[in-house]
């Protein structure tokens, strides 16, 4: 088996018994292969990102504004959304890995990680969660919320068993509002939705005066059968791992939980 590492299974943290050492060892590597397997398939498909091709995704671009309402209402207590930084452990600000500014220029409300339901999330916002959750595949839903002036800084998603779509509720000024995949680049727009793949390298902008809030959802891959089936065994070890679960407590628990 390759020995390619996914490093989403722990963050890199420690394992505290020699069972749990193992399960983590053999996860990071299962999907390490996997990993490899797909991005050797899908070399050279640009086609695979074409929004028309994902007719159950439509229902998200037309009720978009039924997302926006409650996204403007849990806009309204902002202080009890948690930062992204406290959700994603390899990230930490005190090792100076991190993707931003400042933590507090990113936050994220999510309705689901890897599988995994996050029921703060989903009865905070209804209309959206009831719209999400009948979409096939679907692995990770959030609100992404990025402070004006705020720069994600270039990286690459680890795992190309899913595909990563964007739609735009509230980007005040288009024109300032940017995602860079590679070499192309993507204004958000409010009501519109694209989709790529997000082990591409990408770095985000939001260089506006206002806050640009984006629904993204990521959904498994349309694959050939072996490595649908390996991929989806993948994922269902990705969803119960260490630091998915963290995250996911963390989620449930408000911004205070993921301070410790």
């Amino acid at each position: 088996m390759n020995t390619k590492e996914i490093q989403l299974v722990d963050a890199g943290q420690k394992t505290t018994s020699l069972g749990e050492q193992i399960v983590v060892k053999f996860t990071k590597r299962y999907l390490g292969f996997v990993d490899n397997l797909i991005r050797e398939y899908v070399k050279d498909k640009p086609k695979e990102t074409i929004n028309k091709d994902y007719k159950k995704l439509l229902i998200l671009e037309e009720n978009w504004e039924v997302m926006r309402s409650d996204l403007d209402t849990l806009l309204q207590q902002l202080n009890t959304i948690v930062h992204y930084e406290d959700v994603d452990k390899r990230y930490a600000r005190k090792d100076g890995n991190l993707k931003t500014q400042n933590k507090a220029s990113w936050k994220i409300e999510q309705f689901y990680l890897y599988g995994n339901q996050v029921e703060r999330g989903i009865k905070r916002s209804q209309k959206t969660a009831s719209l999400i959750k009948n979409i096939p595949g679907k692995q990770t839903a959030l609100f992404s919320i990025l402070q004006p002036g705020t720069h994600i800084k270039k990286h690459c998603g680890e795992y190309a068993g899913l595909l990563r779509y964007h739609l735009g509720l509230k980007v005040n000024d288009p024109s300032l509002c940017k995602l860079r995949v590679e070499d192309q680049i993507i204004n958000w727009e409010e009501g519109k939705a694209f989709i790529f793949d997000h082990t591409l390298e990408h770095e985000a902008w939001n260089n506006s005066d206002s806050i640009r809030v984006i629904l993204i959802l990521d959904f498994i891959r349309k694959l050939p059968l072996h490595l649908s089936i390996l991929n989806r065994i993948g994922l269902q070890l990705l969803k119960r791992s260490k630091h998915i679960k963290q995250a996911v407590y963390t989620l449930e628990n408000g911004p205070l939980a993921g301070t410790n």
